[in-house]
């Protein structure tokens, strides 16, 4: 099943290295980051791998022992990965 995650909080420390404080997340919950390409550029600048809803749904399928998160700009994308991932055997 995949899980919506509750979006961030309105305030961020400024003084926090959020790139640095990513990458100390990504390695300890061993996470792959995947957004598509309509997302916002700072977003894609964390992305492990970009692409549309076909190959994000391959990307997540192919991961093996990691926390996927997508990020996608809009509900109906993520309608679609979820659709995809289902007809690949992503999701359970």
């Amino acid at each position: 099943m995949i899980e919506r995650m509750p979006t961030a909080p309105s305030f961020v420390d400024p003084s926090l290295d959020l790139f640095a404080e990513i990458a100390k997340l990504r390695r300890a919950k061993k996470a792959l980051i995947l957004a598509h390409y309509y997302q916002d550029p700072d977003i894609q600048d964390i992305a492990d791998h970009l692409g549309d809803s076909l190959e994000l749904a391959k990307r997540a399928r192919d991961a093996k022992d990691a926390e996927v998160i997508l990020f996608s700009p809009h509900a109906a994308h993520r309608a679609v990965v979820d659709h995809m991932a289902v007809k690949l055997g992503v999701s359970e």
